[in-house]
C-alpha cells in the first residue's frame, strides 16, 4: 500500500484500530527530492522516492522508486538509470541512455527524445514537439514560471526583441511629439507619474465593469482598451528613451537621432533586465506603470494647456455722470 492510502485508511478507519506504521525508506535512500531553478544530479548507487525539478535541468545516474518530473528544463536519465514510475519532461528534451530504464509512462512535451535502439517504457511513450508546443511550452516553463519575459536561450524569442526593437525606433521617430510629453512628464513628476500609472491600473477593470453593465457602456469598452493599449505602446517608448537619456552623456544638440540612440540605449537595459528571474516580473511590471502613467499625464498637461483657466477680469468702473463730477469740483473749492 502506498503512503497515501495509508494516510487515507488512517482517516477511515475506527478510533481504536491499529495501524501499521509507514515502512520507512530503504537505507541509502532519499526522501523525496524539489529543486527549483539549480540543476540536479541523482549519482549512480543512489536512489530517491519522488524527483520534481523546476525551472532547471536533471541528470539521473541512479534511481527514481516513483514518479520523475521536470519542468522548464532537459532531462537525461544516464546508462543504468532507473525511474520506477511515470518519467515526465515539460518545455525540455529528454535523452535515454543505453540500458536505462523507465517502468512507467515516458511523457515529454515542447522538446525532443533521444531514446536508444530497442528501447521501450512499461507504459506509453508520449512526444508531442513541433508546431505551437515547440514555442508556447517552452515560454511557459522557461520564461513566465520564473517570472521574467524574456529566455535568452530561445531562439524565436530574439526575432520578436529585434522586431520590438525596430518598432520603438519607428514609433519614436514617427510620433516624437507625444512620446516627447510622455517623457517630459517622467522628467518633471516621476512620482506623479507611477501613482498615476497605478491608478490607471487599478481603475481599469472596475470601469470596464461598470460599463458593461449598462448596454450604452458596452460601445465605450473597446474605445478604452484601445486608448489603453495605445498609451501602453508609446508609454513603453518614451519609458526606453527616458532611460536611455539618463545613461547617455550629454549632448549640447537636441536632434532625433540622439533620440533614437537613447530609445536604443533604454531599451538595451530594458532587455538586459526582464532577462532576469524574478527580477523580470518586476522590471516587466515597472514598465507597464511607467508608460501609462507618463502617457496618461501627457494627455492631462496637454489638456490644460489647450484648455487653460480663464483668468479673472476686473469689473469695469460704473460710468461717472456729469452731476456727480460738478459736486465733486464744488467740494473741492
Amino acid at each position: 500500500m502506498t503512503r497515501t492510502g495509508l494516510l487515507l485508511a488512517g482517516f477511515l478507519l475506527p478510533a481504536g484500530s491499529v495501524l501499521s506504521p509507514v515502512p520507512l525508506p530503504a537505507q541509502g535512500t532519499r526522501g523525496e527530492v524539489v529543486r527549483f531553478g539549480s540543476d540536479y544530479t541523482l549519482p549512480a548507487g543512489e536512489s530517491v522516492v519522488e524527483l520534481v525539478v523546476f525551472a532547471a535541468s536533471a541528470t539521473i545516474r541512479g534511481a527514481v522508486e516513483g514518479d520523475a518530473v521536470v519542468i522548464g528544463g532537459s532531462a537525461e536519465l544516464a546508462a543504468r538509470g532507473r525511474v520506477e514510475g511515470d518519467f515526465v519532461v515539460i518545455g525540455g528534451g529528454a535523452t535515454i541512455g543505453s540500458g536505462a530504464s523507465v517502468d512507467g509512462d515516458l511523457v515529454v512535451i515542447g522538446g525532443a527524445v533521444e531514446t536508444p535502439p530497442g528501447f521501450e517504457p512499461g507504459g506509453e511513450l508520449v512526444s508531442v514537439a513541433g508546431g505551437p508546443v515547440a514555442f508556447v511550452v517552452p515560454f511557459l516553463t522557461r520564461g513566465l514560471l520564473t517570472a521574467r519575459v524574456i529566455v535568452p536561450d530561445l531562439a524565436w524569442m530574439w526575432v520578436a526583441v529585434g522586431g520590438l526593437l525596430a518598432a520603438f525606433l519607428a514609433l519614436n521617430f514617427l510620433f516624437d511629439r507625444p512620446v516627447r510629453a510622455c517623457v517630459k512628464a517622467l522628467t518633471d513628476r516621476p512620482l506623479t507619474t507611477v501613482l498615476i500609472g497605478l491608478a490607471v491600473v487599478v481603475l481599469a477593470g472596475p470601469v470596464t465593469v461598470l460599463l458593461a453593465i449598462s448596454m450604452l457602456g458596452l460601445v465605450a469598452i473597446p474605445v478604452l482598451w484601445a486608448a489603453l493599449v495605445v498609451a501602453g505602446v508609446l508609454g513603453s517608448v518614451a519609458v526606453s528613451r527616458w532611460l536611455g537619456e539618463r545613461v547617455l552623456p550629454s549632448a549640447p544638440v537636441d536632434s532625433r537621432s540622439r533620440h533614437a540612440l537613447a530609445v536604443l540605449a533604454g531599451f538595451i537595459l530594458i532587455t538586459l533586465a526582464l532577462m532576469v528571474p524574478l527580477l523580470g516580473g518586476v522590471a516587466f511590471a515597472t514598465l507597464g506603470v511607467l508608460a501609462l502613467g507618463g502617457a496618461t499625464a501627457a494627455v492631462a498637461r496637454g489638456l490644460r494647456q489647450e484648455h487653460p483657466a480663464s483668468a479673472s477680469v476686473p469689473a469695469p468702473a460704473e460710468p461717472r455722470t456729469v452731476l456727480a463730477d460738478r459736486a465733486e469740483g464744488e467740494d473741492a473749492t
